[in-house]
């Protein structure tokens, strides 16, 4: 299939499978995964499987960029008074699901290979499935905390463990593999360089590289004015980092996390973040249909049991290890019930690092690859709605948004004014200095006897009519009521009322009851209407920093 048909069909149905998550309250990402699984071979085959390999460069570019925002959301302010609790954290739900994942595997490894002996092929392949089961997708977690627009301690401490996870994952598998090598061969030996010093020079040159990028990135946007030679520059950078840590061998998701938590943490234009924002929504669409195109249903029949097990012990190891570390950090009550459940995703760094190890042995290699992909695929459609669910039950939904995002969701009737001041049209015009006297408003509404709005006066009108004052004694508020340009409904979108008045100049709009009645029901004023998205925004970022590092 031609591959740019490919991606117009991903991206386009991937945004109708994510209009029918909002509808039953999941996660868009929760829609791209299984429209991705529809199009894909295992179902309705409408992408070919040669396609789907051709296409996996999204998958870089997206972990790119979905890395350089998590660093990027990492800033050392929000991190403060969690330092403890995401130490204790980290360790206690890596420990917690490599252990139960292995004791578990290694006991029940029998039903999948029953050919095999305890020491030489069920404790290695389940030590290695450990190992890796420490890992926490990033892109996962990442995609679900923006949709959320959430902020706490909660989605703090979970970026910052999601962020850590896969160095923690890397050192894990080196164990496991320098350990069970000598199992499987019956050798004996055993290298303490390998095993660890290796891996850790590749968390310490990953970093390096991050590093490199973040100077490099920070002087060369001092050059970008315009937003879009500052997209450009960062989209380059971010890319550049991730191509040459993966031709070096290294991790290019841990360079970007780097880059991103610097320039968080030394530069002030937020622009050098936000400009990624424009691209965004089309990379996680992609990203996640992908990932729903790799979902094989033999892989799934294979190895049902053992990707079963690896799952139910894997969800309990990190849920029971991130409440375990919180309770002994003093991490709040929120975090303790609710992060573990927010630990779940796994994709990439999982199925690489196994792979690799299925390379290492082949009597076992096959059956360990399998079941992790299959586990892998149950755990793309299961653990975006539970991170959902965790971050909602957190209380963190909505703490940080901006006034463009309340704007997006809001209608006419949450800004209006319901209690406009208005004038009955039979209201002489000298009397209607009394009205001006009470109020505060320069935008007054006339009615009629039955409440229907039928003109507008504002303060210019009267200082031009009391100009001529021959005629002032006589006038009524109809006689010099300005006709209604604009009226507006109560159950309209608030963004297109703001465009409209935008786009004519428009100060105030009536909001009359329906379409069919001109009954004034309140005034949407444009200035009162910004004014109160910006005070609820703060009082939502303020509700965040007051969450805080509070201890349960």
């Amino acid at each position: 299939m031609n591959l740019l048909l490919a991606v117009g069909i991903m991206v386009v149905t991937g945004f109708l499978g994510a209009l029918a998550s909002e509808k039953i309250k999941l996660p868009k990402i929760s829609g791209y995964i299984i429209v991705g699984v529809l199009l894909g071979p295992s179902l309705l085959s409408i992408i070919p499987k040669e396609t789907i390999g051709e296409l996996d460069i999204i998958t870089e570019i997206a972990l790119g960029i979905i890395a350089y925002l998590i660093g990027a959301s990492l800033k050392r302010e929000s991190l403060r008074g969690l330092e403890k609790s995401i130490t204790w954290i980290i360790a206690f739900q890596s420990l917690g699901a490599c252990l139960l994942v292995t004791v578990v595997l290694a006991f029940t490894g029998h039903l999948v290979i029953p050919a095999g002996t305890f020491w030489q092929t069920y404790f290695p392949m389940a030590f290695i499935i450990g190992a890796v089961s420490c890992a926490t997708a990033p892109a996962a977690t990442m995609a679900v905390i923006r949709e959320c627009k959430a902020k706490g301690p909660l989605s703090t401490t979970l970026l910052a463990v999601v962020a850590l996870d896969d160095a923690i994952a890397v050192m894990a598998f080196a164990v496991a593999l320098g350990i069970s090598q000598p199992l499987v061969s019956g050798t004996g030996g055993f290298s303490f360089y390998q095993t660890l010093g290796v891996p850790f020079l590749h968390i310490v040159e990953s970093a390096a590289i991050g590093v490199v990028f973040a100077v490099a990135l920070m002087y060369t946007s001092r050059l970008a004015r315009a937003r879009e030679l500052l997209l450009l520059v960062v989209f380059g950078m971010v890319m550049l980092c991730a191509g040459i840590s993966s031709y070096l061998g290294l991790s290019s998701i841990l360079a970007n996390m780097v880059v991103g938590f610097i320039l968080a943490n030394k530069v002030r234009r937020k622009e050098i973040f936000l400009v990624l924002e424009e691209v965004e929504g089309a990379l996680y669409a992609m990203f996640f249909v992908l990932a729903g195109l790799h979902f094989d249903l033999s892989v799934l029949k294979a190895a049902g049991i053992l990707a079963l097990l690896i799952v139910l012990t894997r969800c309990l190891g990190k849920y029971a290890g991130a409440r375990i570390g919180a309770k002994v950090s003093g991490a709040s009550e929120t975090v303790r019930k609710y992060l573990g459940l927010a630990l779940l995703p796994k994709a990439g760094v999982t199925v690489g690092l196994v792979l690799l190890a299925s390379l290492e042995f082949p009597s076992f290699g096959s059956v360990m690859l399998s079941a992790v992909l299959a586990s892998t695929i149950i755990n793309e459609l299961l653990a975006p709605p539970l991170a959902k669910y965790a971050i909602s039950k957190a209380g963190e939904v909505g703490l940080n948004i901006t006034e463009e995002d309340l704007i997006k969701t809001y209608k006419v009737s949450d800004v209006m004014d319901t209690e406009p001041t208005s004038i009955p049209q039979d209201l002489p015009l000298e009397q209607i200095l009394g009205v001006f006297s009470t109020s505060d408003s320069v935008y007054y509404p006339v009615i009629d006897v039955q409440s229907r709005i039928i003109g507008v006066i504002t303060i210019p009108d009267i200082k031009e009519m009391f100009a001529s004052r021959e005629f002032a004694g006589w006038l009524l508020a109809c006689d010099v009521a300005e006709p209604v340009r604009d009226k507006t409904m109560p159950n309209k979108p608030l963004e297109e009322a703001i465009e409209w008045m935008r786009r004519y100049n428009l100060e105030n709009m009536p909001v009359v009851a329906s379409g069919d009645s001109d009954e004034l029901i309140g005034v949407l004023d444009y200035r009162k209407a910004l004014r109160k998205i910006s005070a609820e925004v703060l009082h939502r970022r303020r509700m965040a920093d007051e969450m805080g590092p509070a201890k349960g």
